[in-house]
């Protein structure tokens, strides 16, 4: 999800780590789900990225099989 978001945004890595005040490398880890971003990070993200709808849709649907 959090690449989709990168890609259709139009960043690359490095770019949207520059925006989001990360490394490269650490973008690639989200990416790679080798790690897990904070609840604020994720919604920064979303929010730089132009992706807020998707985030929300994410965390709904999470929410109904957790139920």
């Amino acid at each position: 999800m959090l690449r989709s978001m990168r890609i259709s945004s139009g960043f690359t890595q490095e770019q949207l780590a520059m925006k989001l005040n990360l490394s490269q490398s650490c973008i690639s880890k989200f990416e790679a789900n080798l790690k897990v971003p904070s609840y604020p990070q994720l919604l920064y993200w979303a929010h730089v990225t132009d992706s807020n709808e998707i985030v929300i849709n994410h965390i709904k649907n999470s929410e109904f099989k957790s139920l």
